[in-house]
């Protein structure tokens, strides 16, 4: 929820489209994962892959913003 409420914070408006997309992502792959987690608790493999799974996705966002930020200052 912290990431999807900066993320409607950070749109430019309601129009913009790519920023409705990324929190949609985000709001999906979080409920995916709490959702995931509960069959998993059993299974520690599997568990260890749903987060591993999540840790990626949040490795991959942090370095488009890094790069969008990059790009906005040049």
């Amino acid at each position: 929820m912290k990431v999807v409420k900066f993320r409607l914070r950070k749109a430019k408006d309601e129009h913009d489209h790519s920023a409705v997309l990324i929190t949609d992502a985000y709001a999906t792959v979080a409920i995916a994962y709490r959702r995931a987690a509960t069959g998993y608790t059993d299974d520690k493999e599997m568990e260890q892959l749903g987060t591993a799974a999540v840790h990626l996705v949040t490795i991959a966002n942090s370095f488009m913003n890094a790069e969008s930020e990059q790009s906005t200052t040049h």
